[in-house]
């Protein structure tokens, strides 16, 4: 009988310390829910109005599936270029370009993404997108020309004080740089990193008063506010050599810190265009 009972006590005790086990299993699970939820609250994406204003609420379904919910993807910065950063972009549409009295712009709601996604041999892959519910179309006002979705991307390269902007593939473009195939030829953009010391740029509505000329033209910005945030030492590159064959001119405003903050394209016909602001992070 005594060996039975001892069967019978250790049974019984077996039996409670299982329960003990799966109400700790139970706590530790609740504990872990708890403070997922919890720091998932602490991200929120900002959004910009059609008049350029910071607001919040954007869809989180934009989110790279390289970002966790509890940290912001740092900009894409060509100082270190690397997988995972990301910038977003407010799109605008311009007038009465090369009259700096005249000139005016507005912002059209579109949101541009732009992630790095991969490296490979041929330098950063870049891969553009529109933010849900910030789309663009065809009937855009101030879209340079429509790339189907899955055509908006880029290959970034670093060499040594250059950026290299290069296409892809062959049917691939890119809304922030010249990237793409005139036939077999590749076509891109190349912007020196280094500091450019002269002269002295404004930026005045949505152009600078480098003037218009049909040619290739650099300068130094001292500082530039945008969107709410405040930039110092930046370059400048307006690159309007295709406008002498009726081609559109280009200009990007860019630090190596900061990468790109402004891209503008415009045509020589009607004098208009648009362009992608940084939106500050």
């Amino acid at each position: 009988m005594r060996a039975v009972e001892r069967t019978v006590i250790i049974a019984i005790l077996v039996g409670e310390l299982g329960c003990i086990a799966d109400e700790s299993n139970i706590l530790t699970s609740l504990g872990t829910e708890e403070t997922n939820t919890e720091s998932s609250s602490d991200f929120t994406e900002i959004g910009i109005s059609s008049t350029g204003e910071l607001s919040d609420g954007t869809d989180s379904d934009s989110e790279s599936e390289n970002i966790t919910s509890t940290e912001k993807a740092k900009p894409i910065q060509f100082t270190n270029l690397e997988v995972g950063q990301r910038s977003r972009y407010q799109h605008f549409y311009g007038v009465n370009y090369g009259d700096l009295e005249k000139g005016s712009f507005e912002y059209t709601g579109v949101i541009l993404i732009a992630e790095v996604v991969e490296e490979t041999p041929e330098g950063f892959l870049v891969v553009e997108s529109f933010e849900p519910g910030h789309e663009a179309t065809e009937d855009t006002p101030g879209i340079e020309h429509w790339i189907e979705p899955e055509k908006m991307r880029f290959l970034l390269q670093i060499d040594g004080d250059h950026l290299l902007a290069r296409p892809a593939a062959a049917e691939t473009r890119s809304y922030l740089f010249r990237a793409f195939y005139a036939g077999e030829r590749p076509l891109g953009d190349n912007l020196p990193l280094a500091g450019i010391e002269r002269p002295e740029v404004k930026i005045v509505n949505w152009q600078s008063d480098l003037g218009y000329c049909d040619c290739y033209r650099s300068g130094f910005l001292p500082s530039f506010d945008l969107l709410g945030a405040h930039y110092n030492s930046l370059n400048v590159v307006q690159n309007d050599t295709a406008m002498a064959s009726d081609g559109p001119g280009y200009t990007h405003v860019y630090s190596r810190d900061n990468g790109i903050l402004r891209r503008t394209w415009v045509e020589l016909w009607g004098l208009e265009g648009g362009g992608w602001d940084l939106i500050p992070d």
